[in-house]
């Protein structure tokens, strides 16, 4: 009988960049990790007596909140975290304090509360515009206010055009000046024009400030340093991976529109079904309005399916152009707009930052107070993990270069203390 060729087309993989290494791997013995144990309750004691003082001065405060959730180790200090920023929230003055009122004060304050979800108003900005002119010019001098503008700026809506602007006039000056600052502030201002914070894996982050930013920072905590590094290697430990395999329709006389595609591709994200198995897993009692509300398909769920999706198709689309047939929401846009595939890829972007601030919005306003809080940040991680693994480039199907690198780096190499 002759052999039948398959209809889908298939990828070229390269050989696994692992073999059985994670099979043989062990991070640590358990004398060791007792040992950190022991120390990390010690450290943690001194952070947490620093979270809990009377607030004084809040810009040194929110700044360490900054650093502790950056490096990491935030999760122990939710309470305390919290805390602070429901005071901070509730005083009225505290936009109007002049000591506390520069860019950077202002644009740090933001974003801790927005991440927080406090709906404060973008409206705190307009004091550093001119008008039509828009922000002032005298800003881009400094670096650490732009920088801190430019992370705030994408906790944005749909309806907040200022800060749209300052995102454009951020990325812009910052751009211009990054070949002028000192070696370590252009890394950093690199690394976030490349991504910004809204949009990096937090374990990626934790290990890249942890390990290259923060022990060059004026004023670092040597305490809180030496507890980051700590608690990463406590949790340097090898996880456990899903693989999908997408279907893809092989039917060529067929192209359906980029908002049926989307609709449809959606469900090979399997987003949903990882929500479900987190509520299943938490060890508390979940109240079953939780999985009816994650059953309803909200909106924050929509958008972070969609952003997998056309994630993976963008990254995917230069080699798909090899293959003899293959659909991607790249080739619905085309056939439905009849425009290039350039064309086509910048107009998937823009959906990309709309589905962005849509979860921005849904952080904010629109998931009921009831729902368990771990559970929005659930797509809110996952997404992020699709921006590093698939932005400008297949990190999944080409996985021995930069995905080998920071896989290795997180799950396998310790820092040393």
């Amino acid at each position: 009988m002759a052999a039948t060729k398959s209809a889908h087309p298939r990828k070229n993989y390269h050989p696994t960049v692992w073999g059985d290494f994670f099979i043989t791997h062990v991070p640590a013995t358990d004398e060791v990790v007792n040992g950190w144990n022991e120390e990390i309750e010690v450290l943690k004691s001194n952070i947490k007596k620093k979270l809990s003082y009377p607030i004084n001065h809040v810009l040194e405060r929110l700044r360490l909140i900054d650093a502790v959730q950056r490096l990491g180790v935030g999760y122990h200090f939710e309470k305390e975290i919290e805390q602070v920023l429901k005071q901070v929230h509730g005083d009225r003055n505290i936009w109007s304090d002049d000591d506390d009122n520069d860019l950077n004060s202002v644009a740090l304050r933001f974003r801790l509360l927005r991440q927080h979800g406090y709906n404060v108003s973008s409206d705190v900005f307009n004091k550093f515009r001119s008008g039509k002119e828009g922000f002032k010019k005298e800003l881009t001098d400094d670096i650490e206010g732009m920088l801190n503008l430019y992370e705030a700026a994408y906790f944005r809506t749909r309806e907040e055009s200022i800060l749209g602007e300052a995102i454009e006039f951020t990325k812009a000056h910052l751009r211009a000046k990054v070949a002028e600052m000192e070696p370590r502030v252009a890394e950093r201002v690199s690394r976030a024009l490349e991504r910004p914070l809204l949009k990096v894996v937090e374990r990626v982050e934790h290990l890249y400030f942890t390990s290259s930013a923060y022990e060059h920072l004026e004023g670092h905590d040597p305490v809180l340093l030496k507890l980051a590094k700590l608690n990463f290697n406590l949790n340097n430990v090898a996880r456990l991976y899903m693989e999908e395999e997408r279907a893809s329709q092989s039917n060529k006389d067929f192209v359906p529109t980029v908002e049926v595609y989307r609709q449809l591709s959606s469900l090979t994200t399997c987003f949903e079904w990882i929500a479900f198995s987190v509520l299943c897993g938490l060890g508390e009692s979940v109240p079953r309005s939780n999985f009816e509300w994650l059953a309803s398909s909200p909106e924050i769920l929509i958008a972070s399916t969609d952003i997998c999706r056309l994630q993976d198709d963008l990254a995917d689309n230069m080699k798909e152009q090899e293959l003899e047939y293959y659909m991607s929401s790249v080739e619905c846009y085309m056939k439905q707009y009849g425009v290039s595939r350039q064309e086509a890829v910048d107009g998937l972007k823009e959906i990309v930052e709309e589905d962005w601030m849509i979860i921005n919005e849904e952080l904010l306003m629109n998931v009921p107070s009831h729902i368990c809080k771990k559970l929005p940040l659930v797509f809110l991680n996952l997404v992020r993990f699709m921006d590093t693994i698939y932005k400008d480039f297949d990190g999944y199907t080409h996985s021995s270069t930069r995905t080998k690198d920071i896989l290795m780096a997180l799950l396998v190499t310790p820092m040393v203390v």
